[in-house]
């Protein structure tokens, strides 16, 4: 409070009161006023009751969007897999460079394990989630809330009841989750989730096969996990967190693009691609979810485990966030439950040299 334009003033009043700081006169003249202590009206609403019938204003609660994940599946896009399917042989374009083997790339991490394997420089091997969805989605419509059910018993003569819980606070149902994405030029969108549907519907049909570890393990391979996080004002902590127990696309709004209007001399019906996953159970909060985000980073790349980390990889300072936007791989502090961007050591020499 040392820019109080009476500083002088409340001085001379502080002195004659006895009190030993500014913030304590503050919180007296607070606290005769009915609101309760300046400094610490956090700690009044925890701890007593308020008797007077307005609430002292206190910061309310705000969070930054975060962000909504999509989990890589592991459909088999070989080559030799989908080249005998009609539908699928669009995606068969061998130039690294292209939307079309980028999107098989995401989709398929299998196939692109092994040394001589051509990558595409739109995809990071080492991430574990489709990158093109998480920086294109829009809006997602909410999950299922979270309740209990209740027993109530008949009624006695005098038409009392009891009654109880008879149920769990998890949501472990089906459900459906809308997600509007941003197309941009050259629809590779729309030809992701097309080229996702049209596996899943061969799979179901044949000739296409899952690969050998699916088929032995008896596993669907085009399963996704939808997760959410969401940030503290600073978007630097997670403060809330989701995940669907997995999802699939059921649903593509492509039939829109093709109508026809002879006043407009463009279509745009495909800037926004609307996609309905089906859903399985709802996890809220759930502390195991963070180690879990971790874990699955680690997984894709081994670097950054603990330990190996900070050899290879450098934290990315609040001061170099913007700079260093779109690189580096996640971590969550589970001790602050910091949300960390650890860029290659390297790398993140030659970007923040644009700060």
């Amino acid at each position: 409070m040392s820019d109080i334009i009476y500083k002088e003033l409340l001085e001379q009043i502080r002195t004659s009161g006895g009190m030993k700081s500014t913030e304590e006169l503050l919180d007296s003249i607070s606290r005769s006023m009915g609101g309760g202590a300046e400094y610490s009206r956090y700690n009044d609403v925890f701890y007593g009751i308020n008797r007077l019938p307005n609430m002292a204003p206190i910061p309310l609660h705000k969070e930054t969007q975060g962000l909504v994940l999509f989990t890589r599946p592991n459909l088999n896009l070989s080559y030799d897999n989908i080249a005998t399917t009609r539908i699928l042989t669009n995606f068969l374009v061998q130039d690294p460079s292209s939307y079309q083997y980028a999107v098989r790339m995401m989709l398929d991490p299998t196939t692109y394990l092994v040394p001589d394997a051509r990558l595409s420089p739109l995809v990071d091997p080492h991430i574990p989630y489709i990158t093109l969805l998480t920086n294109s989605i829009m809006t997602m419509t909410p999950p299922p809330d979270i309740g209990l059910n209740m027993y109530t018993s008949p009624e006695g003569q005098f038409k009392e009841q009891w009654m109880m819980n008879d149920s769990i606070s998890e949501y472990n149902g089906k459900y459906d989750i809308t997600c509007t994405f941003s197309n941009f030029k050259g629809n590779a969108i729309l030809g992701l989730f097309q080229l996702w549907l049209a596996y899943m519907s061969a799979l179901r049909i044949g000739p296409v096969i899952p690969h050998p570890y699916n088929r032995r393990a008896d596993e669907m391979d085009y399963w996704t996990r939808i997760e959410r996080y969401k940030f503290d004002e600073s978007g630097r902590y997670v403060v809330g967190w989701f995940h669907t127990g997995g999802s699939v696309p059921q649903n593509l709004s492509i039939g829109a693009s093709f109508g026809y209007d002879r006043s407009s001399g463009f279509d745009f019906e495909n800037k926004e691609i609307s996609v309905q996953f089906a859903s399985i159970g709802a996890v809220y909060n759930d502390p195991i979810q963070l180690l879990e985000f971790n874990l699955r980073v680690q997984m894709w790349n081994k670097d950054m485990a603990d330990g190996k980390r900070e050899r290879y990889y450098t934290k990315v300072p609040m001061a170099a966030t913007k700079a260093c936007n779109f690189n580096g791989y996640p971590r969550i502090n589970l001790a602050t439950q910091e949300m960390e961007w650890w860029v290659a050591n390297d790398e993140f020499q030659s970007l923040i040299k644009t700060v």
